[in-house]
């Protein structure tokens, strides 16, 4: 079995593993950066490489995973993708304002099949298993295995969310494992208290940028009510609150509550006098590009609540000290990795969505000896 790193590794962004066994070659993953480096904006292989391609196979509907779908389909690629249906629900709105037009119209064409956690999906030798991943409604971890050879893609992953279920990992040959927050030691609950505190500190109107999937719902069960949503959200929340079996016991009626008494705000409505939740995160689309600003000029306080790819407009607005940072654990911390680690029982680490530099950090702390590897690199697994 051969692994293809083509993008995530040594960088955040662009996430997409090429597996190759036998006849057979899969992308997990196709994902685009967002950062301010035009020259990787897509995964690294060619138009023959994506000719080649048998299926994708998408995690999650977050554009740093599932955003080059069109790109693919644009350059050469002709075959099935694979994802679960509550993925495929929320992917053209969350995913919809990243893409070029060019790449819109070539996901006409999208040959799309759907398949429930847990269900394997067979591509000649190579078995590919799943389970869910805390991360978002629809998300999933991914295992490929042939014979006695596996590779466990973790994707992104929250192994104690109070808010979703992230299913057991199996036991594997190598691991690729999310890294986004390299050596963070913070505990999850740790973070929370700091958001809510920090928003006790600024009582009125404040914002909170916030993707329009995934830590949008985290964000509604931490902070004190009564809060406001901005109203193009609503709808998308509420797809996401039906899908009961990816949640943890008694928090999706909770959270149906919240949404129903949270007030409705649009655009030429006055700031509320309470949190306002809009996408997207980091003020690169969506209604936070122009609220951003707006909010700096009248005097709102805002917060992140996390990743900011460089250049965007909620950088600029951290590191000119107009806006706070608190991160909301999305992703996992060091002692979760440490104990994903322990659990998959892997040979072979290897982290993705993070820099070499945070990589170096935390790599002392892992139980199995962490790889150091980057896009284009790629792994044998004999």
């Amino acid at each position: 079995m051969k692994v293809h790193l083509y993008g995530g590794f040594g960088e955040k962004g662009r996430t997409c593993i090429g597996v190759e066994c036998c006849s057979v070659r899969l992308l997990l993953d196709a994902g685009l950066k967002t950062d301010n480096c035009p020259g990787s904006v897509y995964p690294a292989l060619s138009p023959a490489a994506l000719n080649d391609l048998t299926a994708i196979v998408i995690s999650h509907a977050h554009e740093d995973h599932a955003g080059a779908l069109g790109w693919c389909l644009a350059n050469g690629f002709k075959g099935e993708v694979w994802m679960t249906r509550e993925t495929a629900q929320d992917f053209e709105t969350s995913c919809s304002d990243y893409l070029e037009a060019a790449h819109k119209k070539s996901l006409q064409r999208m040959a799309t099949r759907h398949f429930e956690a847990g269900q394997p999906l067979r591509f000649g030798d190579l078995t590919v298993t799943s389970g869910r991943s805390g991360h978002t409604v629809g998300g999933v971890w991914l295992a490929a295995t042939q014979a006695d050879k596996s590779l466990l893609y973790c994707a992104d992953v929250v192994p104690q969310s109070p808010l979703l279920i992230m299913d057991p990992l199996p036991n594997c040959t190598v691991a690729l494992i999310d890294t986004s927050y390299g050596d963070d030691p913070v505990p999850p609950a740790h973070r929370v208290r700091q958001v809510v505190e920090w928003i006790q500190a600024h009582p009125g109107a404040c914002l909170l940028p916030t993707p329009l999937i995934g830590r949008s719902l985290e964000l509604m069960l931490a902070i004190p009510s009564p809060i406001s949503v901005h109203v193009q959200m609503v709808a998308t929340l509420e797809q996401q609150l039906r899908q009961v079996s990816w949640f943890q016991p008694n928090t999706v009626q909770e959270l149906r509550q919240r949404l129903a008494n949270a007030n409705r705000w649009q655009e030429g409505d006055p700031w509320p006098q309470q949190p306002l939740i809009c996408h997207d995160g980091m003020g690169l689309t969506g209604p936070s590009r122009q609220l951003i600003p707006g909010a700096q000029a009248d005097g709102v306080p805002i917060l992140f609540t996390g990743h900011l790819p460089a250049g965007s407009p909620g950088e600029h607005a951290v590191k000119a000290g107009a806006a706070a940072f608190i991160r909301l654990p999305t992703h996992p911390t060091r002692d979760e990795n440490i104990g994903l680690v322990r659990a998959c029982g892997a040979a072979r680490i290897i982290g993705h969505s993070c820099t070499e530099l945070a990589l170096e950090a935390l790599r002392p702390h892992l139980p199995v000896s962490l790889e150091l590897a980057k896009t284009g690199d790629r792994i044998d697994i004999q």
